[in-house]
């Protein structure tokens, strides 16, 4: 019998989700024998953007995740924790909202193992690790999933950086935005 089941992770709680996201659990069964697959989905533990135009400002509590690579650069980090995961890991997926249209496509790029907080700036953010994955052109309110699965590797810290493919800002959905439009890694196992 294989089943799969949904959870999500935030700040350490496991809570399984329903069809429409609400608390519970939702077991899909099958007649034929095979692997269980999970999807589980973890928020971030803080998100945030710097600005080059305002090196010492910290937006850690904003509403939105920005982009722009010119006439100043803006760029986001998200740390994510992976919790050990319940078998093999098969995919890892970061989702973002998009609260305006993206006509470029956001870049995620491996930020340099450091420690930072939401507090951080343009001066003290980490630094810019190889780029990992382009998104695709999204509309406002919709969604976009860009393929992460070569920075997960093992249980522990996450950090990604956003940066802009092109010189026009993009404006994502912060944790502080809410648990429906929140960023969110997706890790599919199998087991």
């Amino acid at each position: 019998m294989s089943l799969t089941r949904r959870s999500l992770i935030a700040a350490g709680c496991l809570v399984a989700l329903g069809a429409a996201g609400t608390a519970g659990a939702v077991w899909l069964r099958r007649d034929s024998p095979g692997p269980v697959r999970q999807e589980v989905v973890v928020l971030p533990l803080w998100d945030t953007y710097v600005s080059e135009a305002k090196p010492e400002d910290s937006y850690g509590k904003a509403l939105e995740l920005r982009t722009d690579g010119a006439p100043t650069a803006i760029r986001s980090y998200l740390h994510f924790e992976v919790p050990t995961l319940p078998g093999r890991l098969t995919g890892a997926r970061l989702r973002l909202y998009a609260n305006a249209p993206d006509r470029t496509g956001v870049v995620v790029a491996s930020v340099a193992p450091t420690q930072w907080t939401e507090g951080v700036t343009w001066q003290t953010a980490p630094a810019l690790g190889n780029l990992v994955a382009q998104g695709r052109t999204v509309e406002a309110d919709g969604w976009v999933e860009l393929n992460v699965a070569v920075l997960v590797s093992q249980p522990g810290p996450l950090d990604l950086a956003l940066v802009s493919a092109g010189d026009t800002m993009a404006n994502y959905a912060s944790l502080e935005s809410g648990e429906d439009t929140a960023p969110r890694l997706v890790l599919l196992t199998e087991s």
